[in-house]
């Protein structure tokens, strides 16, 4: 496929994300140190995963105010269901936004978003 524009690139990560088979992370366990300190577990991820979220960081779709471009129709329940009822593009790239920093919030957000095909349909609406 050759890549015409800032979508294509990721628009190519569709059958990465419709593959069930994929694990795309486990986590490392927490580890207690002969002193007594704990290291926290933390996700590893699938280096696919990774080369996803890298893509849409270059891609230059990113949407500076996400936050205030899904206040009020943000629906944490059923992201599925918010997405399939989106109908502008700057709406789609804030929620695709919003779950690609969500990581920085709270360790396990990209493992979410994959796992529960959230990044999936958002890859699918912006195809659309």
């Amino acid at each position: 496929m050759v890549v015409n524009s800032q979508y294509d690139t990721l628009i190519q990560f569709i059958d990465y994300f419709q593959n069930e088979t994929i694990v795309y992370c486990t986590w490392q366990p927490t580890v207690k140190s002969e002193s007594g300190t704990y290291t926290l577990g933390y996700p590893i991820y699938d280096d696919r995963l990774l080369m996803f979220i890298k893509a849409v960081n270059d891609s230059g779709i990113t949407v500076q105010d996400y936050r205030s471009k899904l206040n009020g129709i943000f629906d944490k329940k059923e992201p599925i269901k918010m997405i399939d009822n989106m109908n502008d593009l700057i709406t789609v790239k804030a929620m695709l936004t919003y779950y690609v920093r969500a990581e920085r919030f709270g360790d396990g957000s990209w493992a979410f978003a994959a796992e529960n095909m959230v990044f999936l349909r958002i890859l699918i609406k912006l195809k659309e």
